[in-house]
Parts: C-alpha cells; sequence; structure tokens
C-alpha cells in the first residue's frame, strides 16, 4: 500500500476512536484545600483529571459536582512513585 494509503488509514482511525483522547483537564492553582474553595467538576460522567502538589501547606485536594441519587461516580487518587 502506498503512503497516501496508509495516512487516510490513519486518519480514520483517529477520528473513529474519540474515547482514546486523553482526560478533560481542570486547572487549578493549588488553592482548593477547603470545601469553599473546592475544585468545581462540571460533569463527573466524563474523564477528566486535576492535579495538585500536596505539600506541609497544602495537604487536601478538595472537589465538588453536581449528581443525582444513586449515581456512581468513579474517583481514583494517585500518588506518582
Amino acid at each position: 500500500m502506498e503512503w497516501r494509503a496508509w495516512y487516510w488509514v490513519g486518519v480514520v482511525v483517529v477520528l473513529a476512536a474519540p474515547g482514546a483522547w486523553a482526560h478533560r483537564y481542570i486547572p487549578t492553582a493549588g488553592t482548593h484545600d477547603t470545601a469553599e474553595t473546592a475544585v468545581p467538576v462540571a460533569d463527573p460522567g466524563v474523564s477528566q483529571v486535576a492535579y495538585q502538589q500536596v505539600t506541609e501547606a497544602v495537604q487536601r485536594i478538595w472537589l465538588v459536582f453536581d449528581g443525582a441519587a444513586g449515581q456512581q461516580v468513579m474517583i481514583q487518587l494517585g500518588v506518582p512513585e
């Protein structure tokens, strides 16, 4: 197969796999360490990521979202090695 055919195969594969894109990034400024300053999560059904460096001064990150009774929300925490 010539290179143009491979190019179009690649384009189709990328466009046909929208679930393969990365998480939606939620910007934080390291100031979401209380319930009053919680990071708002717009759509908890969509994969999202919020990064915050944990230090002695800032030991928590708070998140807030609206959900329905019985709605399941998956939350995964991670710490880099």
